[in-house]
């Protein structure tokens, strides 16, 4: 099937790179200037939405760290990025920490998007 007039799926834009000695595929990432990059952390990551952007920033050249509990989220959304030095997947439930946050009286909340 041809993705005529459409940005082709991420999987058949992956070029083959070598990590620690293993060939892995992982799409095609850009060379940003230390001006350019950034450190991002993404809550959720491995959602349908998480993903989608953690693909979009890693493609973009920057570095990652997804964290997830894997509740709705799955692992299959990250796979193609395991194993890149630019990417780091974290299990944690993030909402722990936010009820710690409110017994202390911080006015941090979490977001909740569909």
């Amino acid at each position: 099937m041809t993705h005529t007039g459409r940005t082709p799926p991420i999987w058949a834009v992956w070029g083959t790179y070598t990590n620690m000695g293993f060939s892995q595929k992982y799409p095609p990432v850009k060379i940003l200037s230390e001006k350019d990059w950034k450190r991002i952390l993404i809550t959720g990551g491995a959602c349908f939405v998480g993903s989608q952007l953690t693909d979009k920033l890693m493609m973009d050249g920057h570095d990652v760290t997804a964290v997830d509990n894997f509740f709705t989220g799955r692992k299959r959304n990250m796979e193609h990025w395991i194993g890149h030095e630019n990417f780091e997947l974290i299990n944690h439930d993030v909402a722990l920490h936010r009820v710690v946050g409110e017994a202390r009286g911080s006015p941090s909340t979490a977001g909740f998007y569909v």
